[in-house]
C-alpha cells in the first residue's frame, strides 16, 4: 500500500488513503488545490483524536467540520466547548479560522502554522495554554475580549519570514490572575491593543512602528516606537493646521481614543521600565506625552490655561523630545549661543575695563557686499570668538565678570532675550542629561 510522504512525522497520517499525484501525501496532508473539499470534511469528521497536525485545511476552520469527540455544548448554555488538548502544529489554515465565542478547556497548539486568510477568535475562552510559537499569519487574525486564563507565546526569534500587513488584534483581552502573555521577536507594527492591560504582557525583541511610519502623522515627535493603535487615526500633532490652537467640534469618540492610547503608552513604559529597558521605555514615554498634549486641546472647560499648558509642552518637545534627548536640546543651545554671538557683533559689544588697565576695544560691524580681505578675516573671526565667549556667559551662570557687555539698546534686549532663553535650556539640558545617564547607569549596574 501506497504511504504518505508526512507518515513518519505525524503519528495522525491516513497513510492508507488515497494519494495525491502533486506531493504524494493523503487527504489531510496535501497542499494540491485540487483535493475535494467535502471529501477532506467527511474524513475530518470521521477521524479521532485532536491531533491534527501538519493538516492542510481547504476549507474556513469552524468547530462543525470536527468530530463530535472533542466537542461539547456547555450544560448551562449552548456554549461550544472543546474538551481536549488541540493540536495544530506545522498546519495550514487556506480559507482562514472561525472559532469565535468558544471555550478550549485545554492547551491548543497552533506553532509553525500558517494562516493564509482571516482568522477570528474574538470573545473565546482559553482555560488552557495558547501556543504560536514560528507562526505566520498572512490576513487579519481577532482575539477580540478573549479571555486568557494559563497565558499564550508566541516566540518568532527563528522565523525569517515578517508577519501580516493585515491588523492583528489584541484588544480589550482578559488575564486570569498573574497570567501572562509572552510576545519574542514579533513585528508588531500592525498589531492593536486598545483596551487591554499591556503592562502584563511581556515583550521582548519586539519591533514596533518606526519612524517611517511616523511621518503618516503630522507634527509627531519621533521616537524609535510608536504604537499601530495611534498610528491608523492619523492624528494631527500641528495645531496651527487647525483653527487657532483647538480642533473645532472635537467628537467624544475621538477623545475616547485619546485616553485609550495614553493609557496603552503609560502601561507600555511601565512595563520596559520594569526590566530596566530605559532606551524602549523612553520612547513610549515620548508618545505618552504626545497624547497628553493632544487631551489638552480638549480641555474647553479651561481653554486659556489648557492653551498655555500645551504651548509650555511643544516647547518642551520642540527642545528635548520631552527630556529624553539631550543631544537635540545641546544642538538647539549651541545653535542659540552662536546665533546670539553674531547679533552681538553687529549689534556692538565694547570691553570694559579690568584689573589689568587694558584698554577699551570695540567690537562692531555693518553688512558689507564687499569681499573681506585676510587680515580682515583674521580680525572678524578673532571678534567672533570674543562674541562667542560672550554670548555664552549671557546664556549661563559660568562667567560672571565678562570682558565685553552690549553697547546699545538693540544689544540690550538681546541680552535680555538671550538670558530668558538660557534660563529655559539650560536647566532642561542638564535635566535630560541627568536622566539619559542616571538610567545609563542602572543599566550597567542591574547587567
Amino acid at each position: 500500500m501506497s504511504k504518505c510522504e508526512d507518515s513518519d512525522e505525524y503519528e495522525n497520517c491516513s497513510d492508507g488513503d488515497t494519494l495525491y499525484e502533486l506531493d504524494n501525501k493523503c487527504l489531510f496532508h496535501s497542499d494540491d488545490n485540487n483535493k475535494d473539499t467535502s471529501d477532506f470534511i467527511q474524513a475530518l469528521q470521521k477521524k479521532e483524536g485532536s491531533d491534527f497536525s501538519g493538516y492542510v485545511f481547504p476549507v474556513e476552520v469552524e468547530y462543525s467540520i470536527f468530530h463530535q469527540e472533542v466537542i461539547k455544548k456547555g450544560s448551562e448554555s449552548s456554549t461550544i466547548t472543546f474538551d481536549k488538548k488541540m493540536i495544530f502544529k506545522k498546519a495550514h489554515f487556506l480559507k482562514g479560522i472561525m472559532l469565535a465565542g468558544l471555550i478550549f478547556e485545554k492547551s491548543i497548539n497552533m506553532s509553525e502554522c500558517k494562516f493564509h486568510e482571516e482568522c477570528d477568535f474574538k470573545e473565546s475562552e482559553f482555560q488552557g495554554k495558547v501556543i504560536l510559537d514560528e507562526s505566520v499569519v498572512h490576513g487579519k487574525m481577532d482575539f477580540n475580549k478573549s479571555n486568557f486564563l494559563a497565558g499564550l507565546s508566541w516566540n518568532n526569534a527563528q522565523l525569517s519570514e515578517q508577519t501580516s500587513k493585515e491588523e492583528i488584534s489584541f484588544t480589550d483581552i482578559k488575564l486570569h490572575n498573574s497570567v501572562r502573555i509572552d510576545f519574542d521577536n514579533i513585528d508588531l507594527h500592525r498589531w492593536s491593543f486598545l483596551g487591554s492591560d499591556i503592562s502584563r504582557i511581556n515583550f521582548k525583541d519586539c519591533t514596533w512602528v518606526g519612524v517611517s511610519g511616523m511621518k503618516e502623522c503630522y507634527g509627531r515627535s519621533k521616537s524609535t516606537s510608536m504604537l499601530y493603535d495611534e498610528l491608523k487615526e492619523k492624528w494631527d500633532y500641528k495645531p496651527f493646521r487647525n483653527k487657532w490652537l483647538h480642533i473645532a467640534n472635537i467628537d467624544p469618540e475621538t477623545e475616547k481614543k485619546y485616553k485609550e492610547v495614553l493609557s496603552l503608552y503609560r502601561k507600555l513604559r511601565i512595563n520596559y521600565e520594569s526590566k530596566l529597558q530605559y532606551q524602549e521605555a523612553g520612547a513610549f514615554y515620548i508618545g505618552e506625552m504626545e497624547m497628553r498634549r493632544l487631551l489638552l486641546l480638549q480641555n474647553n472647560k479651561r481653554k486659556i490655561i489648557s492653551d498655555f499648558e500645551y504651548f509650555f509642552m511643544w516647547l518642551y518637545k520642540f527642545l528635548s523630545d520631552y527630556g529624553e534627548n539631550y543631544l537635540k536640546i545641546l544642538g538647539r543651545f549651541t545653535a542659540m549661543v552662536v546665533i546670539f554671538a553674531i547679533f552681538f557683533m553687529f549689534t556692538g559689544l565694547h570691553r570694559v575695563h579690568d584689573n589689568l588697565n587694558h584698554s577699551k576695544k570695540t567690537i562692531s560691524y555693518s553688512l558689507s557686499l564687499q569681499p573681506p580681505s585676510v587680515e580682515n578675516i583674521k580680525e572678524m573671526l578673532l571678534n567672533f570668538s570674543r562674541s562667542l565667549v560672550y554670548s555664552f556667559s549671557v546664556a549661563t551662570i559660568f562667567l560672571k565678570n565678562r570682558q565685553y557687555t552690549y553697547k546699545n539698546e538693540s544689544g540690550y534686549y538681546l541680552f535680555i532675550l538671550e538670558s530668558c532663553f538660557g534660563a529655559i535650556t539650560l536647566p532642561l539640558l542638564v535635566l535630560a542629561m541627568r536622566r539619559n545617564f542616571k538610567r545609563s547607569t542602572k543599566e550597567t549596574i542591574y547587567d
